[in-house]
């Protein structure tokens, strides 16, 4: 819903207080991919580490836990 070429700088032009919001917006969403993505190459270490063990993995699909790791996979 934000225009592609909205930045910090012209959240500042806009408000001071919008600058600050926008900074905290970014910054939350930059944690919580990350967040992400630690979560999906932990998973991927379990899946390997019993693949290559011949047991059987029995965890769920991430994207079942949470269906924010179906974006993801087209960020990757």
């Amino acid at each position: 819903m934000v225009p592609a070429d909205f930045n910090e700088e012209k959240a500042k032009e806009v408000d001071p207080s919008i600058e600050v919001l926008w900074n905290f917006l970014t910054t939350s969403l930059d944690y919580r991919t990350s967040a992400l993505k630690m979560a999906q190459v932990d998973f991927e270490e379990r899946k390997k580490k019993a693949e290559e063990e011949e047991q059987a993995f029995d965890e769920p699909d991430l994207t079942t836990l949470d269906d924010d790791f179906e974006g993801l996979a087209g960020s990757a």
